[in-house]
């Protein structure tokens, strides 16, 4: 029977509810692991599980030292514990940052699988107990060894890097719009793989490897008609900030009242990535915003090119290098 060591950090699935229909008052934090081996007894014919409740919060509240600490705690856990993989549970609303962190991070080839959920436990139609049992599942299974971190929800298994959340209540919200999922869980319980991302990830990574005791500060800033360049002008005085994401419009591009404001920031020496705010499709270096200034995200979404930029600077500020970081994970 395999180890596996599951992590609870708060959200939707640790949440109690007033009624069996309140999906959207409740209150996060509420349940950790005493509850899920009362209420889910079925886990532990699946493998022998280990808790840790090192925090109970929402999402929206984890900071980058949260993400430096829980890549401490998993890397403990599948290195010197010799856990055979972990589960991780968290609120959904930045459950695909947290992922892609853990891909890019950690050096292991063993599972990081996380999930959440869109319904706390105690409502009707709740997806809480299917989710942690199939995590678990595939968290447990030989193939899912070297895929990096995976995000398991509603049946269906994803890539970090490509995973984002796309609906805010609905229980299929977990999507991967440019590639699809990589694998389900099916009926039986049996774990099916069909495809695979290409992409750098874990051992692979250029980051997993590093020590880091701090995030650099990187900034996220949407485009559309009549943006103010004030933001980016405050974003060039701030010493403390490397990096900012523009959420341009279309294939990437800033408004034109931002083009004074975004040249502050480079000759600040800030690093300005090109993302769209687009769900789908590639952003890609243009004559008009040339590779030598800017930063082409890709098809990474701008949450996810922010994350990869965090860790890339702590390794280098080079412009060629970043780009080639960003096109490889």
């Amino acid at each position: 029977m395999k180890r596996i060591k599951i992590f609870s950090l708060g959200g939707t699935i640790s949440a109690s509810v007033s009624h069996q229909t309140d999906y959207k008052d409740y209150k996060t934090g509420a349940y950790g692991a005493s509850y899920w081996k009362e209420t889910l007894p079925e886990l532990e014919n699946i493998a022998d599980i280990d808790w840790q409740d090192p925090i109970s919060i929402s999402s929206a509240a984890i900071t980058g030292a949260i993400l430096l600490e829980l890549r401490e705690q998993v890397q403990k856990a599948l290195l010197e514990e010799a856990y055979d993989a972990v589960v991780i549970t968290q609120g959904t609303s930045t459950l695909e940052e947290t992922a892609y962190f853990l891909h890019l991070s950690v050096a292991t080839k063993k599972p990081i699988v996380l999930t959440g959920a869109q319904r706390p436990s105690g409502t009707y139609g709740s997806d809480a107990r299917s989710n942690l049992l199939q995590a678990v599942e595939v968290a447990c299974s030989s193939k899912s060894v070297g895929k990096g971190a995976l995000v398991v929800f509603n049946s269906k298994i994803y890539p970090a890097r490509e995973v984002v959340k796309t609906d805010t209540y609905t229980l299929e919200s977990f999507q991967s719009p440019n590639a699809g999922p990589i694998g389900q869980v099916q009926a039986d319980g049996n774990i099916v793989f069909f495809q695979e991302s290409l992409y750098k990830h874990t051992l692979q990574s250029e980051f997993s490897s590093l020590e880091i005791s701090k995030l650099p500060k990187v900034e996220m800033l949407l485009s559309y008609p009549d943006a103010s360049a004030k933001f980016l002008e405050l974003i060039a005085s701030d010493k403390e900030i490397q990096g900012v994401i523009l959420l341009g419009v279309g294939a990437g591009l800033p408004a034109s009242t931002q083009e004074d404001g975004i040249l502050k920031c480079i000759e600040a020496g800030k690093i300005v990535v090109r993302a769209s705010r687009c769900n789908t499709g590639e952003v890609l270096p243009t004559t008009a915003h040339p590779s030598d200034k800017f930063l082409a995200a890709g098809n990474l979404s701008p949450q996810k090119a922010r994350i990869l930029l965090q860790l890339a600077l702590c390794k280098s500020k080079d412009l060629k290098q970043l780009q080639k970081w960003m096109q490889e994970h």
